[in-house]
């Protein structure tokens, strides 16, 4: 690879964590939530509840590729695992197989005891993003206000309706309120107030609570399918399930920037069995199903574990109406504007009962987000390390801390997508798919006002092969025969002008012209001696080609000219109209070349002269004599002699190796994909640590 110039853009995005819990640990569930709140994206990272109990469900969730289980994790992308499994959970058989699994679906990816990573993380904190576009308190204007949800009217909560909070607003990690005082104003609202925290559920303003500050500076680049429909996922927490359960449709609702807020509601059995929380919720779905873009025939769907109490309530309410058959979407190209009484169509007001389900997975949209400044800008690179600055990238930050830094370009189009060729250019890095295009991803630790200065380095040719095949387990090394295909490829002008070596005529052509080698020759004596009877071992092919090489009795790729008459009589009838133009393309691509065989008068040898070396007085490349140029083969001769054509040694040298059929599987392939980057027409294997 030589000179590249490209485009690049800059993508600075939080770290995306999955976190792994015991499923019944309600303690490390809200450790683990609260710990979130301390790093920039941290309510999109995932909690994962493990099971902890022996049964056939639990043993098909890694094996099963569209079990939920895996999906989540999957459609995430995660960068680090971190595993808060308790130590006395650790007996499990699902926990012992999930590592295994991690380490094989997710290679290079690091998976972090939980105690070894909350001394470790260096994670952008929320603290550490400059605040932007605030509303400013008015005891101190330079203050954003950073609503806090509080207990207020309850003398004792338990641990679960702790658990509630933490996972819905967030909460503060122990011994950093001071740091949060100092750049916010803090301000408590009653959490537990009848009804009072489902609007701020909606809400996705970073300054809404502490665990949307993780948000700050974030946007989606974009959403891949499925495409999730505008119903309310409302998640009814009894267990830690639960709460994973909630926190994780949150994290995937971030991708569904076509949507006002946010439709994820957490509640208790005992707040959903409550009116002062029903009626408010009921009013929130019938107010915001309408969607300009988007119409679904499912308004909400209660996630509860199969409990027959919620089923039973639920059915029991007139207002709601069971969802029948599958979900469904209409989407419209163009924004309708809702007027009283005017909908898309007439049942979709108000007044329509709510459609509903009960614990379905409508779909998880994978979503590429990034924070702050995205640049682009152009590049042009060369295979060495370099060092360049580029326009400020990111979030603006007020201190250090490690971010996912993503350069998107269609450059990575040309390397093998493996992390064994990413960390050549940046070292433990690796390549994603992002939309339609490649990411090169790496993490990298921000400094005050953001990203500047990139540094990469292009690897060489045959380094990138290496290392892919050597992380495959084989050590690669360029075959002969490589050389001499390259060698033709480049005198044709590269592989897209050597088209012609795909037509039959023109093989045989080549072949006519052919020297018939020594190689060739031991192969066609043992041939001809088989057919008689006589039956050698394949060592005699080697054997013979040894005695003819060290005896020189036969020069070996000695040109073989053969004049157009010549030529058109080696191919069938039906072929010769095409012989003319299928050898005029041959001479084109400097496959084969025009000259005479001219006899010395002196000396009598007998040389080839192309073209280009003919003239009216030759010069013997034997005796050195100059004589003048006989236009006729032999003296007796009635006519002038024709021009004769003869393979490029090069060309020959490619017959000989059989180095025809690679090319023109080549050309087949490019006619298939055309954007082929890599085309190495010879390469030899053996495995790694081999001796062979």
């Amino acid at each position: 690879m030589s000179l590249m110039k490209t485009e690049m853009t800059i993508n600075v995005r939080p770290i995306r964590h999955v976190y792994f819990i015991a499923e019944s640990d309600l303690t490390r569930f809200t450790e683990v939530a609260c710990f979130c709140c301390t790093q920039w994206g941290g309510i999109n990272n995932l909690i994962i509840p493990i099971p902890t109990g022996e049964s056939k469900e639990t043993e098909n969730l890694l094996t099963n590729k569209d079990s939920s289980f895996v999906q989540i994790i999957k459609r995430r992308n995660p960068d680090i695992f971190i595993d808060a499994v308790s130590i006395a959970d650790e007996e499990s058989s699902f926990y012992n197989s999930l590592m295994p699994w991690l380490a094989s679906k997710y290679l290079g990816k690091p998976v972090i005891k939980w105690e070894t990573f909350l001394s470790t993380d260096r994670s952008l904190h929320p603290l550490q993003i400059h605040p932007l576009n605030f509303t400013p308190s008015l005891t101190n204007p330079s203050k954003p206000v950073l609503s806090l949800a509080a207990f207020f009217f309850h003398s004792e909560v338990s641990k679960f309706e702790e658990a509630i909070r933490c996972a819905a607003f967030g909460k503060i990690w122990p011994e950093q309120e001071r740091d949060y005082q100092e750049v916010y104003e803090l301000r408590k609202w009653p959490v537990d107030m009848l009804g009072a925290n489902l609007h701020p559920q909606l809400s996705t303003d970073p300054y809404a609570s502490v665990i949307n500050l993780t948000l700050k500076e974030m946007q989606n680049i974009g959403t891949e399918e499925p495409l999730s429909s505008p119903h309310f996922d409302v998640v009814i927490a009894q267990t830690v399930v639960d709460l994973c359960w909630f926190w994780n449709l949150r994290a995937y609702s971030f991708g569904h920037q076509w949507l006002f807020d946010r439709r994820v509601f957490i509640l208790s059995k005992n707040q959903l069995l409550q009116e002062t929380y029903f009626e408010p919720l009921l009013r929130i779905v019938r107010e915001r199903r309408i969607h300009p873009y988007i119409k679904s025939n499912i308004d909400v769907i209660f996630h509860h574990n199969q409990d027959p109490e919620v089923h039973e309530f639920l059915q029991s309410h007139s207002e709601f109406q069971e969802l029948q058959g599958d979900l469904e979407l209409t989407i419209r190209s163009h924004r309708v504007v809702f007027n009283d009484g005017e909908n898309w169509d007439a049942d979709i007001g108000t007044s329509r009962p709510v459609s509903y389900a009960e614990n379905i997975l409508s779909g998880l949209s994978v979503y590429h987000e990034y924070g702050g400044n995205r640049p682009t800008f152009s590049l042009t690179l060369t295979e060495d390390s370099e060092s360049f600055l580029v326009p400020s990238s990111g979030p603006r930050t007020l201190n250090y801390g490690n971010v996912q830094v993503g350069l998107q370009s269609e450059l990575w189009d040309r390397f093998p997508c493996h992390s064994s060729v990413a960390n050549l250019i940046i070292p433990n890095s690796c390549f994603n798919k992002l939309l339609n295009t490649i990411e090169l991803s790496y993490q990298h630790t921000i400094f005050l006002q953001g990203l500047q200065r990139v540094s990469i380095k292009t690897p060489k040719t045959w380094d990138i092969y290496q290392a892919y095949f050597r992380a495959q387990g084989y050590e690669v090394s360029p075959s002969d025969k490589s050389f001499y295909a390259h060698g033709l490829m480049r005198i044709a002008g590269g592989l897209e002008q050597a088209e012609i070596l795909r037509s039959h005529i023109a093989y045989k052509i080549l072949d006519t012209l052919a020297d018939k080698s020594t190689p060739k020759l031991a192969q066609e004596v043992r041939r001809q001696l088989k057919q008689q009877g006589i039956s050698l071992p394949q060592s005699f092919e080697e054997y013979l080609q040894g005695l003819v090489t060290s005896t020189g009795v036969i020069p070996q790729f000695k040109r073989n000219p053969r004049t157009f008459g010549k030529i058109k009589e080696a191919l069938d009838q039906d072929e010769r109209p095409q012989c003319l133009k299928v050898l005029s393309e041959l001479v084109r691509i400097k496959a084969v070349q025009r000259g005479l065989d001219v006899k010395c008068p002196y000396c009598q040898t007998t040389i080839w002269y192309g073209i280009s070396n003919l003239d009216e007085r030759m010069k013997c490349l034997g005796c050195l004599e100059t004589f003048d140029l006989p236009l006729t083969e032999n003296d007796l001769d009635p006519i002038d002699r024709s021009f004769q054509y003869s393979l490029n040694p090069l060309a020959n040298r490619a017959m000989d190796q059989d180095v025809l059929p690679v090319i023109t599987a080549l050309l087949t392939l490019k006619t298939v994909h055309a954007p082929m980057y890599h085309m190495v027409p010879g390469m030899n294997f053996k495995p790694v640590g081999s001796n062979v």
